[in-house]
């Protein structure tokens, strides 16, 4: 990090420090000029002595600390002014409409980036609107839920017995064609977009918190049991002596293996 000395309007200088090679020239502008406490348009200007003498006008974005860098490398000192511009020369400059009754002191020569930004954050911190109430902001909810589910239609649980076309010999028959299975499959899918439809419609009527948890605690301990029941129907145990079984064997080749290699390198 690096200090600025900046020549500011009115003959004032101001010692701007924390400038890193991230910092932009708007942001030293806006600092300084929330430092001496005047709005309007602004440019950042850079001049150097030496052989190579000139001037130079930052653009927003441009980064003053490459500036010096390079200066530095060839021996050149640098001198910053702020320039207040009029309205003709307003195209290339940085507005400042900040609110001047801030923290910084006119009188002050030291201007540190990092409280500045810090000042900025808090004030858009308190001008932030206060978050809504929890509860009422779920109880306005909950109401609009009670709303659809009241105005929408029941919907008629789709089962077996209410689809047209069907047959439950057809389903206990051994032979299906190729439209008997297309007809089964479609009836499936209805039936469990119905379902699924249903646990919405379930779910969204369940407004107590206990009556929900229930239902979760039940939708566990059937996905539990489904995964313990096929565990079960696996038969782990005998599979694992299968498979110690075959490990034992392996294990045993590749002794042979192993002690006929031995044999053939004695010979």
């Amino acid at each position: 990090m690096i200090d600025l000395i900046v020549h500011t309007p009115g003959g004032n200088v101001q010692c701007v420090s924390g400038v890193n090679e991230s910092t932009t020239c708007s942001q030293i502008v806006y600092a300084l000029a929330h430092a001496i406490r005047q709005k309007g348009s602004f440019a950042l200007v850079g001049r150097t002595d030496g052989a190579s003498k000139r001037e130079y006008r930052f653009i927003a974005n441009e980064r003053p600390y490459d500036f010096v860098q390079k200066s530095a490398q060839h021996g050149a000192r640098i001198e910053f002014e702020l320039l207040r511009l009029d309205d003709e020369e307003r195209s290339a400059s940085l507005e400042y409409e900040g609110d001047v009754e801030g923290n910084a002191s006119a009188n002050s020569s030291t201007t540190t980036l990092n409280e500045f930004f810090n000042c900025q954050q808090k004030q858009a911190v308190q001008n932030r609107p206060p978050p809504p109430d929890y509860n009422e902001l779920m109880a306005e909810r909950c109401n609009s839920l009670r709303r659809g589910i009241s105005s929408s239609k029941k919907p008629c649980p789709l089962t077996f017995l209410n689809i047209p076309n069907f047959s439950f010999q057809d389903l206990c028959a051994r032979t299906f064609s190729r439209p008997d299975l297309e007809a089964l499959v479609e009836v499936q899918e209805k039936t469990l977009t119905a379902q699924k439809g249903e646990l919405v419609r379930v779910e969204l009527t369940l407004l107590d918190s206990d009556e929900r948890a229930l239902v979760q605690l039940r939708k566990q301990h059937n996905n539990l049991q489904t995964v313990l029941n096929s565990m079960r129907n696996a038969n782990w145990s005998d599979r694992i002596g299968t498979e110690s079984a075959t490990a034992e064997r392996l294990h045993t080749a590749i002794a042979a293996m192993r002690t006929a290699q031995a044999e053939k390198k004695r010979q």
